[in-house]
C-alpha cells in the first residue's frame, strides 16, 4: 500500500569543500506548475450508505492476491542474494512452493484463519487540507473531519484534493474498509511460539499477514465494483499490485495520511468492537511478536473520483 510521499526540502551545498576542489552546482529547474485536478464527471453511487459486515469468503478466492514476492522473500526469507536463477528456482521448487501448497490447505482444513471484511460508503466533501466526512448520507453538517499532510513541493497535493470541495455543494462518496483474519491467527501463532516451533511460527506468521493484506486487495476490487469504476482493473492480480485500476487504497501510517489516531475513526463509523475487534488501545498492548498476526487489519481510505489523475500518488 503506497501512501503519498511527501516532498522533502532542497539541500544547501556542503561548506567543507576542500580548498581549490571544484563544487558541483545543480543546474536550477524551473517551479513546478501547481497540478490540476480535473474532478470526475460523475460521483460514483455506491449501493448503499453506512456499514456492512462480511464474514462469508472463501480463502481460495483469497490466496492468489497474496503478493508472493512479499511473503517469500519478506516475510519468510527466501532472498535472492548471490544465488544463481538456478539455484533459486530449485530452492523454490523443493521448499517455499511445497511449504506454501501445504500451509495454505491447512489453513482453510483447520480454520485457522477466517477472513472478515467491515466496509461502509460514507459522504464527504473537501476543505483544503481538510476531509469532512458525513456520518449519515441524510445529515445537512458532517461530524466528522481528518485533516491530511500536503507535499511540499510547489503544486503538491493532498488526499481531499480528490474530493468535491464543500464550496461545490455536491456531496462526494468515501468508502472505509477494515479487514482481519481472525484471532484464532494469534492464539495460534501464540501457541507456535511458546512451543520453540520458530520455524513454523514464521511460515504462519507471515502468511496470515499477508493474507489480511491480500483480503484489503481483493475488497478494494469488490468496491470498485460497487461504485462501477473496475472497468480499467488489470487482467492479472500482478497488475493490480502496480496499482493497474482507477482508485486508490491508503492505510494510516504511511505518508499520505500519517496519523494513526485517525483510525478511530474508522473504528468508531465502522462498530468494529461489536465484530470483535479489540480497540486501538487494546491492540497496542499486545507484545510486538503477537501483534501483527492480530493486527491482520487494514484500515484503509479508498479514494475514487478524479479518474486517472490519481496515477500521481503512485
Amino acid at each position: 500500500m503506497q501512501g503519498l510521499e511527501a516532498g522533502t526540502l532542497g539541500r544547501g551545498l556542503k561548506s567543507d569543500t576542500p580548498p581549490g576542489k571544484k563544487t558541483r552546482v545543480k543546474k536550477a529547474t524551473k517551479p513546478k506548475a501547481p497540478t490540476v485536478i480535473t474532478p470526475a464527471q460523475v460521483i460514483p453511487e455506491p449501493p448503499f450508505w453506512g456499514r456492512k459486515v462480511v464474514n462469508d469468503i472463501d480463502l481460495r478466492t483469497v490466496f492468489p492476491y497474496i503478493n508472493k514476492a512479499a511473503l517469500f522473500r519478506g516475510q519468510w526469507g527466501f532472498k535472492r542474494s548471490k544465488l544463481s536463477p538456478e539455484a533459486y528456482a530449485r530452492i523454490e521448487q523443493e521448499t517455499i512452493f511445497p511449504t506454501f501448497d501445504k500451509l495454505t490447505d491447512q489453513v482453510v482444513r483447520e480454520q485457522l484463519l477466517s477472513p472478515k471484511v467491515i466496509y461502509g460508503y460514507y459522504p464527504c466533501q473537501s476543505e483544503g487540507d481538510r476531509l469532512w466526512v458525513y456520518e449519515n448520507h441524510m445529515d445537512a453538517e458532517p461530524k466528522h473531519f481528518i485533516d491530511f499532510p500536503r507535499q511540499a513541493e510547489e503544486g503538491g497535493l493532498a488526499i481531499p484534493d480528490f474530493f468535491r470541495s464543500l464550496k461545490s455543494g455536491e456531496k462526494d462518496v468515501l468508502a472505509f474498509q477494515l479487514v482481519t483474519v481472525g484471532e484464532r491467527a494469534t492464539e495460534y501463532a501464540q501457541d507456535l511460539y511458546a512451543k520453540n516451533a520458530y520455524t513454523e511460527y514464521l511460515y504462519f506468521h507471515g502468511l496470515a499477514v499477508e493474507t489480511a493484506e491480500a483480503l484489503a486487495e481483493y475488497w478494494h476490487g469488490q468496491i470498485r465494483k460497487d461504485l462501477g469504476i473496475a472497468q480499467d482493473d488489470g487482467i492479472e492480480v500482478k497488475q493490480l499490485f502496480r496499482q493497474k485500476y482507477q482508485g486508490s487504497r491508503y492505510s494510516f501510517g504511511y505518508p499520505a495520511c500519517p496519523e494513526l489516531k485517525d483510525q478511530e475513526l474508522l473504528f468508531k463509523l465502522l462498530d468494529a468492537p461489536s465484530e470483535g475487534i479489540p480497540s486501538l488501545k487494546n491492540i497496542r498492548s499486545y507484545p510486538s511478536r503477537v501483534r501483527r498476526p492480530l493486527l491482520s487489519i487494514t484500515l484503509v481510505l479508498n479514494i475514487f473520483p478524479c479518474d486517472k489523475s490519481i496515477e500521481i500518488y503512485k
